[in-house]
C-alpha cells in the first residue's frame, strides 16, 4: 500500500503488480472487473518499473542504517546516471527518464562539485575514483591529494606542539651544539603520494580499519556521519499522552523511566 512515509512504496506496489500481473487478471475474471491485460498498458508498467529501479535501490541505500557515510551519495548518485543512460528500448516513459536526469541534476549538482564530498568518495575502499568519469578522473584525483596533504600537515603540526611541549629539556647545550650534523629534508608530499597511489591500486583494503594511518584520519573527518535521529523518533512516537502538558512538570528521571517501560511494554 503506498504511504506517503515509504518513499519506494508506489515503485514497490507496481512492481508486485508486475509480478502477479496473470494472476491479478485471473481474479479480475473471476470477480467481473476490468483486467489488466492491455498490451500499453503492460508495457507501461514494465517500462516504470526498469525506469525506477534504480532510484529504488538508491534511496533503499542512502536511508538505510549501514551504508551511512557522506562518501556514499557521489558514487550512488552516479550510478543512477549510468542505470538511466543504460536503459533502452524505452517509449512511453522517456519523458520520465528525462525528468529523473533533470531532476537530479538540478537537486544533487552542487554536491558532485563539492570537494568536501568528492574527498569523502574517494576515501569509501569501495568507490576509490571508481565512481568517477573520464573528464574529471584526473581533476578528481588531484583534488583528493590536496586535502589529504593539507589533512597530514595540519596532524603533524599539531603532533609537532604536543610533542615539543613535552620534550625532555634536561639535555645540556653543549651535546646540541655537538650534534649539529646534516639535516636532510623528507620530501613529505611524496611519502603522500606513494600512499594514495597504493590505495589505490591496493585491492586488499577492504574496509576504513585497513587504511593507512593518513587516509583513516581523513576518512574519520569527512566520512564520520551525524547520528541519524530516526530511533530517537520512533521513541517519541510511542510517548501518547506524555508528551503534554499535563505530564510537563515530570522529573527527567520519571519521565525517562516512564517512556522507556511504555515503549517496551
Amino acid at each position: 500500500m503506498p504511504l506517503v512515509s515509504w518513499w519506494n512504496s508506489f515503485y514497490d506496489a507496481m512492481k508486485c503488480i508486475m509480478t502477479n500481473i496473470d494472476k491479478i487478471n485471473i481474479l479480475c475474471i473471476d470477480l467481473q472487473l476490468p483486467s489488466i491485460s492491455s498490451p500499453r498498458e503492460v508495457s507501461f508498467l514494465k517500462e516504470y518499473c526498469d525506469v525506477m529501479k534504480p532510484i529504488a535501490k538508491a534511496l533503499n541505500l542512502l536511508q538505510g542504517v549501514k551504508f551511512v557515510s557522506l562518501g556514499y551519495l557521489l558514487p550512488t548518485i552516479s550510478a543512477i546516471h549510468k542505470a538511466l543512460n543504460d536503459i533502452n528500448g524505452v517509449n512511453l516513459c522517456k519523458p520520465l527518464v528525462i525528468a529523473l536526469k533533470r531532476g537530479l541534476n538540478k537537486r544533487f549538482n552542487r554536491y558532485m562539485d563539492s570537494k568536501s564530498c568528492q574527498v569523502a568518495a574517494c576515501l569509501i575502499p569501495k568507490f576509490k575514483l571508481n565512481w568517477t568519469n573520464s573528464e574529471n578522473y584526473n581533476e578528481i584525483k588531484q583534488t583528493f591529494l590536496e586535502f589529504i596533504t593539507d589533512n597530514a600537515q595540519l596532524t603533524e603540526t599539531n603532533l609537532a606542539v604536543t610533542t615539543t611541549a613535552s620534550t625532555d629539556n634536561n639535555s645540556s647545550d653543549s651535546e646540541e651544539d655537538f650534534f649539529r650534523l646534516n639535516n636532510y629534508e623528507t620530501n613529505e608530499n611524496n611519502d603522500i603520494q606513494i600512499i594514495i597511489n597504493n590505495y589505490f591500486s591496493n585491492t586488499n583494503i577492504k574496509s576504513p580499519l585497513d587504511l593507512p594511518l593518513v587516509l583513516r584520519n581523513a576518512y574519520i573527518q569527512y566520512n564520520t556521519a551525524i547520528p541519524s535521529s530516526a530511533h530517537v523518533e520512533r521513541l517519541f512516537s510511542a510517548g501518547g499522552q506524555l508528551l503534554n502538558k499535563r505530564r510537563g512538570s515530570m522529573a527527567d528521571k520519571n519521565f525517562e523511566m516512564t517512556l522507556l517501560l511504555k515503549f517496551n511494554k
